[in-house]
């Protein structure tokens, strides 16, 4: 799964640039994969690109996508799951996006706390039918193995528990970074929530056979954002 930077979708707003939408990383690294490899890869810039004509999908204050950016990152997954026919349906979950103030973005801390303004961005609101779960033996292994290992800098986890009738009896595991981090409010996480038995999302950037036991996942998504992407996939 292969996030777009913010420049890439939206280099119209680069200051003092006559810069159109052209291939960037993602488009790179998508086309090397599909030619020389089996991995199913899902590049949402396209898709990103066309959603963007109807609203705001990256915070402006900030480098991440907001509610509505990472609802859309979640719908373009889900239609290609279901292409793939790795689930046979979706539960659309329908939720209203209203206007929300978001005051901590990192491009505002960059610049010095309080240079920058608050920006009014989308809160996601609907009625969630899953739990999050911090204390099953399940978890508490997949917190112990990342803890364990030195190389994983990030260790904020996540796991939702979903018995709702809708939920598939399916589980999704997410190797990702900071877009699914619920601390955004964007929820990138919650949305895939909605339609499994289970969800869990680990902030690691490197596959590790150990961790992958331990999840036991019947489908798994290593997501990297475009800026990130080639130090984590190793390539140039």
């Amino acid at each position: 799964m292969l996030i777009p930077s913010k420049p890439s979708l939206y280099p119209e707003y680069i200051a003092d640039g006559s810069i159109g939408v052209t291939d960037t990383t993602v488009d790179r690294i998508e086309a090397y994969l599909t030619e020389h490899t089996d991995v199913n890869v899902i590049n949402l810039k396209p898709d990103m690109l066309k959603a963007k004509e109807d609203a705001m999908l990256y915070l402006k204050t900030d480098t991440h996508w907001n509610a509505r950016g990472a609802y859309e990152g979640y719908r373009i997954v889900m239609d290609r799951l279901l292409a793939d026919k790795a689930i046979t349906e979706i539960h659309d979950f329908s939720p209203v996006f209203t206007d929300e103030l978001f005051e901590t973005g990192d491009l505002s801390r960059l610049a010095g706390n309080g240079f920058i303004a608050p920006e009014h961005t989308l809160k996601a609101v609907w009625d969630e039918q899953f739990t999050i779960d911090t204390e099953s033996e399940k978890h508490e292994e997949i917190v112990r193995i990342i803890n364990e290992n030195n190389d994983f800098y990030y260790k904020e986890e996540t796991r939702f528990l979903n018995s709702s009738p809708h939920a598939q009896p399916l589980s999704l595991f997410i190797y990702g970074d900071s877009y699914f981090l619920d601390t955004l409010q964007a929820h990138a996480g919650r949305y895939f929530a909605e339609n499994f038995r289970e969800v869990q999302y680990a902030r690691v950037r490197f596959v590790y056979s150990e961790l992958d036991s331990a999840a036991d996942a019947d489908i798994v998504i290593f997501e990297t954002c475009e800026r990130l992407a080639e130090d984590t996939l190793g390539v140039s």
